[in-house]
């Protein structure tokens, strides 16, 4: 009997549909991964992140599902031999990420963070002119499921969007612009609002330095939800400081978590929140995963087509 050994954190109708999904399977549910020497010497399905040190202690794992989107330290060479499938959480964090993307935007370019911050010294100022998402221009950096949540509601909101992604070609509803990475520096004078949905890879990495950061519009908006290894942390306090962008919204940070002597703190035109915009905070995310992990499982045992399985050379989900 195949052993599956599950460690997303599952309640009693969230673990029925999984046994559901795999009748014939054995399932050991542990959401801090404490599982016995055997079980792990027997398991050949992984259900959620455990740590890569585990999985090199498991010599049957024939198939992991990640609770994530990004596959951070799995692609290590070493951690997976090459037959094993990886599949990640891609399609299920899209709406609760989606709607903190614009819900930031919203917050950010209307100055509440400023109106919280006198709240609690009573004071009643006057914080001056704001400005809207309608009619103001939004560049989304990276076109997934999250970057095309937040591209549709910002369309929505009246804004003209465009989309920068890894590959050329497709559509999106709202979207009125498709480029890629080439075509990022002349977009990024363009835009009042900067969305980022980027996982951490190599061609990632510091998209956002320094050159661009100050190339964008001294009023612009930058929200990062994606990674924090995408943004030169530096010379982002350097240009919230100077006033040479206008704000930023993050949910991560590099490093992460940010220490709590890091001057971004102390920006005022900052809101920094500790990576919660994903997770299991949204129960409709929790939901979608558990949907995506049954429909795997099944696609598993009958050799059928999986969803959002991983290519290793790039760490994103195959088309």
């Amino acid at each position: 009997m195949t052993r599956i050994l599950c460690v997303l954190p599952t309640d009693e109708d969230q673990r029925r549909q999984l046994q559901a999904a795999a009748p014939n399977a054995s399932l050991s549910f542990s959401e801090k991964a404490e599982f016995s020497q055997a079980e792990l010497q027997e398991a050949s399905v992984v259900l959620g992140n455990v740590s890569p040190g585990i999985l090199k202690q498991m010599p049957n794992l024939a198939f992991i599902q990640l609770n994530s989107a990004g596959t951070d330290g799995y692609l290590v060479p070493g951690v997976l031999k090459d037959h094993v499938i990886l599949c990640n959480a891609t399609g299920s964090y899209g709406l609760a990420i989606g709607e903190y993307l614009t819900a930031m935007a919203l917050t950010l370019v209307k100055k509440l963070p400023l109106y919280r911050d006198q709240q609690f010294e009573g004071a009643w100022t006057d914080q001056g002119t704001v400005g809207s998402v309608y009619g103001s221009n939004t560049l989304v950096l990276g076109l997934g499921d999250i970057g095309t949540e937040f591209a549709t509601r910002m369309a929505a909101l009246g804004s003209h969007v465009r989309g920068i992604k890894r590959t050329p070609g497709g559509s999106v509803p709202g979207v009125e612009a498709i480029g890629t990475f080439d075509d990022l520096d002349a977009w990024l004078p363009w835009a009042d609002f900067v969305g980022m949905a980027l996982p951490d890879t190599p061609q990632t990495r510091n998209v956002m330095n320094r050159d661009r950061i100050f190339s964008m519009k001294k009023s612009a908006i930058l929200l990062n939800a994606g990674r924090g290894t995408a943004v030169d942390t530096d010379a982002l306090t350097d240009a919230l400081k100077t006033g040479a962008i206008g704000a930023a919204g993050l949910d991560v940070t590099a490093p992460e978590p940010l220490p709590p002597d890091h001057p971004l703190w102390q920006c005022r035109n900052c809101f920094i929140t500790p990576h919660v915009s994903g997770g299991l905070h949204l129960r409709q995310t929790h939901e979608r995963m558990v949907a995506l992990f049954c429909r795997n499982l099944q696609a598993y045992f009958s050799n059928g087509e999986m969803e959002s399985v991983v290519d290793r050379s790039t760490g994103y989900r195959k088309s």
